[in-house]
């Protein structure tokens, strides 16, 4: 279903996407009883999933992950597809305001990167920067470059590889980054922690942004635009790294937030409380998520999810219908959609296909 470019009050934001991808929920969430054991013993464990041969993904613990997320009917088919996979996007989004500014968030994987950890990533090529320009926003328009943390699926193209040297993609932006992420993946690194190949991320896609004076740490709330039309500025979200940000969107009386990697995929819509092999302090994550959910749901504030496929962008709803889980997702906040609190009827419930759903921007191109 297409979105993007959508309009938020006077702002307009872009959507570019890297790649895509899909695997077992049991691959990528923890079960119950792990998040459970985490929150009792106050014990961090170290992120990163189990090994692929690993025996755990043929237990019934691991097996319960699948079913429960199997069991929310409404991310069929955008979220997971008939092989009960989940759908996971890599894309960027781009904010630009009234004034001109734009805003890029989160630089997906990057091409030519050192990630043999990470199969087809590894020294991949793409069609990016293309697809970037195409879209009507070339590199060097980009004003600002906001990365809402530091794993390496969110700096990848901040650097470009040129006759053998890593460069600024973006030569006329600043690189803003959160002072208390930064600081704490500097503390990783220099404590002989290389998670995820943190080492070569921040040799490749951090270090040139250094070298070239473009980079500049920011509080976790610093405004980066606030130009009378929109507003744009950043909201701590911590847990999945310490220093997690997501990036809030005001204009004309509406709002939206980029998610970041504070939820992953909207079946965390369903769970909040359902953490990832890839948290810093997946009890932390689950709480920032259950807060952000609510205020976005009482408020009507639209989620851009980093990592949700299409349909990216929607609105909260209570699910009042089952006990176990906690919001649905819904593309727009009006055609019956205008409380929190509404009937089973309404497109609150629909899985993206009714036309009452439709919203304006529904039309535009993009994807």
């Amino acid at each position: 279903m297409e979105q993007f470019p959508l309009h938020l009050g006077s702002a307009k934001i872009f959507k570019v996407v890297e790649t895509s991808m899909d695997f077992p929920p049991r691959q990528f969430f923890k079960s119950e009883a792990a998040m459970a054991e985490e929150r009792a013993s106050k014990q961090l464990p170290t992120p990163g999933p189990p090994e692929p041969e690993d025996p755990y993904y043929s237990t019934a613990e691991a097996q319960a992950v699948d079913s429960m997320v199997a069991a929310v009917d409404w991310l069929r088919p955008h979220y997971l597809n008939d092989n009960e996979n989940m759908v996971l996007s890599v894309h960027m989004i781009i904010v630009e305001t009234a004034s001109g500014k734009r805003i890029a968030v989160d630089t997906c994987i990057g091409d030519n990167k050192n990630l043999p950890s990470h199969g087809a990533f590894h020294q991949k090529h793409s069609s990016f920067l293309d697809d970037l320009r195409n879209a009507g926003c070339p590199p060097e328009s980009i004003d600002f470059v906001l990365c809402t943390h530091l794993h390496f699926d969110h700096v990848g193209f901040n650097t470009i590889l040129q006759d053998g040297q890593w460069i600024p993609t973006f030569p006329n932006a600043k690189y803003l980054f959160a002072k208390k992420e930064w600081n704490a993946y500097q503390d990783e690194m220099e404590a002989g922690k290389d998670y995820i190949g943190s080492v070569a991320v921040f040799k490749d896609s951090l270090q040139p942004i250094v070298d070239a004076g473009l980079h500049e740490l920011v509080d976790s709330n610093h405004v980066l635009v606030d130009d009378g039309s929109s507003r744009v500025y950043l909201r701590p979200t911590e847990g999945h790294t310490e220093g997690h940000v997501s990036v809030v969107i005001e204009s004309a009386g509406e709002s939206a937030i980029i998610t970041g990697d504070c939820i992953h995929h909207p079946a965390q819509l369903a769970y909040p409380q359902l953490g990832t092999f890839f948290d810093s302090n997946s009890a932390a994550a689950a709480d920032t998520r259950e807060a952000l959910f609510r205020d976005m749901a009482e408020k009507g504030i639209m989620m851009i999810g980093t990592h949700f496929p299409a349909p990216t962008a929607g609105y909260l709803r209570r699910d009042e219908l089952n006990s176990r889980m906690a919001y649905r997702f819904c593309q727009s906040y009006e055609a019956g959609c205008s409380s929190p609190n509404v009937a089973r009827n309404s497109c609150t419930w629909c899985t993206f296909q009714l036309p009452s759903c439709m919203s304006p921007d529904a039309a535009a191109g993009g994807a």
